[in-house]
């Protein structure tokens, strides 16, 4: 539980604790944080399974400041998860196999196919010919510890500019409750068009079988007129409206490559056309974008995945194929089962 570092970290394999120690040898990781060039623990494999809550970093109730005493509650952690497992009482605390702590926060690593999930403690078990194989989820900070691990997928369909920036949030529904809003990502992100994003999602609140999420965004504070910071898109928005011509009220004429001059009808300055110069018409004037108007986010669909349950459900925006598709900041939109 939390190998020490100190005094360990650089011996000889039969000075320090790894896979041939025994038959089987699974590690709880909870303090490898690494502060000044040294750390009180190790954080690299050394077992046939190890496991990282929370990354094998700092620690949910912890003082990540790593002053007094502060340091051991991350240490300690350890064997108070492997406690807990022993209460018949307490929630299995369930873990996924993944490459690295990264590709865990990104959604990618929620599937329990050929043992590449396990539970923590007294409950875990080798994987048939492998060793250093590493496992992540998240807990709470005390007793019961368990969290449920969902994989977000949201698939933005094309918008009218290239990219958005905002915080994204999501509340899941299900059969026994509604989870708290929680943010995607933990903070601001960049969303590009045509593109799915996937995101971990995780909450101590049991909702059931899923029936549906709740989508909400919210945008950043536009820059002030005078700081001249404004973005390129902001910038474009503008011009695209100030730089509309204005429709003359003398008639229009058109001239061939002689220089001849051919009136034309009143009715051609409904074709768009005002002394050479191209007129949007009235049609594509109403189409066009206002300055004042606010973004809006595109959503096609949501797809969920249970940690647990291993249950997929596929959710649809039920403004799809409408004009009030687009999502603008801070309304909520409940999407449901396609």
């Amino acid at each position: 539980m939390d190998p020490a570092a100190y005094g360990f970290e650089d011996n000889p394999p039969d000075a320090q604790l790894d896979e041939t120690d025994a038959m089987f040898v699974d590690v709880i990781h909870t303090d490898g944080e690494i502060i000044a060039g040294w750390g009180p623990s190790i954080k690299r494999p050394i077992g046939h399974v190890d496991f990282y809550p929370n990354g094998g970093l700092n620690q949910p109730g912890c003082d990540p400041s790593f002053t007094g005493m502060d340091w051991y509650c991350d240490h300690s952690r350890a064997y108070q998860l492997f406690l807990d497992t022993l209460d018949p009482s307490s929630p299995p605390l369930r873990a996924y196999m993944c490459d690295s702590y990264e590709r865990f926060l990104a959604g990618t690593c929620m599937s329990c196919r050929a043992n590449r999930c396990m539970n923590m403690g007294i409950d875990a078990s080798r994987v048939p010919r492998k060793k250093h194989v590493k496992l992540y989820l998240h807990t709470t900070g005390h007793s019961p510890y368990r969290v449920y691990h969902y994989s977000v997928k949201i698939h933005f369909r094309p918008g009218r500019y290239h990219s958005y920036s905002g915080t994204l949030y999501v509340t899941l529904h299900g059969a026994q409750g509604d989870t708290e809003e929680i943010s995607l990502n933990g903070g601001e992100l960049t969303i590009e068009p045509r593109k799915s994003r996937t995101f971990l999602v995780t909450t101590d609140r049991s909702v059931g079988k899923l029936q549906g999420v709740t989508f909400r965004w919210t945008a950043p504070l536009p820059p002030q007129e005078d700081s001249g910071t404004g973005s390129w898109f902001s910038w474009f928005k503008k011009r695209s409206v100030d730089n509309i011509p204005p429709l003359r009220d003398s008639k229009l004429s058109l001239h061939d490559r002689h220089g001849v001059e051919f009136p034309m009808k009143d009715g051609a300055n409904d074709r768009g056309l005002s002394d050479g110069i191209s007129v949007p018409s009235a049609r594509q004037r109403r189409h066009r974008r206002s300055s004042y108007e606010d973004d809006v986010l595109y959503v096609r669909t949501i797809r969920i995945k249970s940690g647990l349950s291993q249950e997929r459900i596929r959710l649809c925006n039920p403004r799809k194929r409408t004009r009030t598709e687009g999502i603008p900041p801070n309304q909520s939109v409940r999407f449901r089962a396609c």
